[in-house]
């Protein structure tokens, strides 16, 4: 939600739920897609994909690094001509509800019993402990960067 209202000033274009964009824009119009990565995946992609021309998209998850992008473009069959953008958001224990609870209890008890055998950590693996344990925002600004000199260039060519 903070990446695509930040996303939406900077470039000055309406910024909506999933929900409601799917029940107010119609059929066909091009949309940046702004997801949160689950189990390998963008939520709702599917959905979003078969009602909208995605132009871009924003894949935000809890990692500092991005490893995960080619898998998502593999699993979703994202076309190569589509934006597709790794930014780091973060976890709030507190705000998580249902499955997701369930399957982030899961992964939280993976990262910490992985990192925990190991003798030192790196800033990556540090980051993902702390978010691990305390939950927290690595939302900002400068993640932005990137999807938005793509639109831009988009605009221009």
């Amino acid at each position: 939600k903070e990446y695509a209202q930040m996303l939406s000033k900077e470039l000055s274009l309406e910024a909506y739920s999933v929900k409601d964009a799917l029940s107010l824009l119609k059929e066909g119009e091009t949309i940046i897609y702004l997801a949160y990565i689950r189990a390998g995946g963008l939520r709702y992609f599917n959905k979003v994909n078969r009602k909208f021309k995605i132009v871009a998209i924003g894949a935000v998850g809890m990692s500092l690094d991005s490893t995960q992008i080619k898998g998502i473009r593999k699993r979703h069959r994202i076309n190569p001509s589509v934006g597709l953008f790794y930014m780091q958001g973060g976890y709030a224990p507190d705000r998580i509800k249902g499955c997701d609870k369930f399957a982030m209890s899961i992964v939280k008890k993976i990262i910490i019993k992985q990192l925990s055998k190991k003798q030192e950590l790196t800033d990556i693996e540090k980051d993902a402990l702390d978010l691990a344990l305390n939950g927290g925002s690595r939302v900002n600004k400068e993640a932005l960067t990137d999807i938005i000199s793509f639109i831009k260039n988009r605009e221009t060519a």
